[in-house]
């Protein structure tokens, strides 16, 4: 898979990682592209695989960690404030609908989360297949890819802040016990990796999506069912990119490794874990958010809006139940209004403790062309590739936080601007070309919000924001954000 963050200066949008990485290069925020391997196919994976769980649909439901709980009922608001509302929601909805298409985009979803508001702004356009006539709605589902990495984070960094591990653990503290023997056919050289370089993909062991072998296998079966073990051994049949600690590339087989060190700490396997600590029902309110590293059940199947690849030159029709070649790297479904109220309950500090949220906050330079070293600390002023997440410094906005998952056929952006505490996420089920351009919908919308009578009020109660000038859409987007491959999908 192969994923490709065009997030620039202005509000970065994304990282993910990509299962056909063609150019994994440490680029801003390029966490790992990867074009298909030699074979007539452009696929995309992201984050690995990009877009993995959490699919998440609580239409309108209560977004997690919003600030300020102001209600959002008809009953406790004027008639001047719901024609302003419903205009604003029109707007955005035309800039859905412009891209889908614009851009030939078979299915398309968006949601904004806004201060003071107690509900998400969920919207969809299109159809749930290519020239299909079943509209999209904002429950459907989309593989999510390498944004399943802030998931697994988020549990290693809730194990260590119970004390059941420590991140800067070498992993064979884990890995290399009577539970748990060191395979014979990894090298031994990865065992002084810490948890954290597997985190921050600091630790230069070579990502099994640039496979080539594995490119074709997945091509042709897209179905295969794939274990840990058989992905971790093509990383290990590759060089390593760098010494542990002397550099940074986009790493999936990284996180494959962090989803076995969650089996042997916790005894359960990832899906169980993750279900327990933050997709369950009680938690955050994911209810349309899913883990799996076997077949999807046939039910979520359905719900799960078909993906599509250029392959040829044609567009081809790449969806399947199984997402096992990118497992904890990024196997997850859910939607944009369940990614929305993740990054809300993160951020917030709701999924973790301040200790661990600073933690996965800590920025790694990922290009030198940030003025920076390569696998080594940054500031927040230079912006750099934290532990699943990525963050930029913006002109306009200040510190922006994002990333971006793409699969074979699908790709899920977030945005969440701390200044403006807006949230903003969208998914597309077509990869390739598409990633190029995706980030112009998040621009056109956040130019909406900008001028919203929501945002306006937000700016005068906020005197900091005074001088913030408006985005200008496309042009404002100078630079590239970080590409990240993934194998998941």
């Amino acid at each position: 898979m192969r994923k490709k963050i065009y997030l620039t200066i202005c509000i970065l949008i994304a990282t993910s990682l990509g299962i056909f990485n063609t150019t994994y290069a440490a680029t801003a925020v390029n966490a790992a592209a990867d074009t298909a391997a030699q074979t007539n196919a452009t696929a995309y994976t992201g984050a690995i695989i990009t877009g993995t769980a959490a699919t998440a649909a609580i239409v309108g439901g209560i977004a997690a960690g919003i600030s300020s709980k102001k209600s959002n009922n008809h009953e406790s608001t004027s008639s001047d404030d719901l024609k302003s509302s419903d205009n604003l929601d029109k707007q955005l909805q035309a800039a859905l609908d412009n891209y889908h298409t614009q851009y030939n985009v078979p299915a398309m979803q968006a949601s904004v989360s806004l201060p003071g508001e107690s509900k998400t702004r969920d919207f969809a356009s299109g159809t749930t297949q290519d020239g299909g006539t079943t509209k999209v709605k904002t429950w459907n589902l989309f593989q999510i890819g390498s944004n399943t990495k802030a998931f697994v984070t988020a549990i290693i960094l809730q194990l260590e802040a119970e004390g059941k591990l420590n991140i800067n653990d070498p992993i064979s503290k884990y890995l290399d016990t009577p539970k748990s023997p060191w395979p014979s056919t990894w090298p031994a050289k990865w065992k002084e990796v810490t948890i954290k370089q597997l985190l921050n993909m600091t630790g230069g062991i070579y990502d099994y999506t640039e496979d080539d072998a594995f490119k074709k296998s997945i091509l042709n079966n897209p179905s295969q069912q794939w274990s840990n073990l058989d992905l971790i051994n093509i990383a290990a049949n590759h060089p390593d990119d760098f010494a542990p600690g002397q550099g940074w590339k986009y790493s999936n087989t990284d996180y494959i490794l962090a989803g076995l060190i969650i089996n042997v700490v916790t005894g359960k396997t990832v899906k169980q874990v993750m279900q327990e600590r933050l997709i369950g029902l009680t938690n955050y309110h994911l209810w349309n958010t899913y883990y799996s590293d076997h077949n999807y059940p046939s039910d979520i199947v359905k719900r799960t809006v078909h993906g599509y690849a250029d392959i040829n030159g044609v567009l081809q029709d790449v969806t399947s139940p199984n997402m096992s070649w990118g497992g904890a790297a990024g196997a997850m479904l859910s939607n944009t209004n369940n990614i929305t109220l993740w990054i809300r309950a993160l951020f917030s500090g709701q999924a973790l403790k301040s200790q661990q949220l600073t933690e996965m906050q800590s920025l790694m330079c990922m290009d030198a062309s940030y003025n920076c070293v390569p696998g080594q600390p940054v500031t927040t002023q230079v912006g750099g590739y934290g532990l699943g997440l990525a963050e930029e410094n913006d002109s306009h906005y200040g510190v922006v936080w994002y990333y971006e998952g793409e699969t074979w056929g699908y790709l899920v952006y977030y945005v969440w601007i701390p200044s403006y505490d807006t949230v903003i996420t969208v998914a597309a089920d077509k990869a390739g070309d598409v990633e190029g351009h995706l980030y112009y919908v998040v621009a056109d919308m956040l130019n909406i919000l900008y001028n919203s009578p929501q945002l306006q009020q937000y700016r005068n109660t906020h005197k900091e924001l005074a001088t913030t000038t408006q985005l200008s859409g496309k042009n404002q987007f100078s630079g590239s954000g970080p590409d990240n491959d993934n194998g998941s999908q």
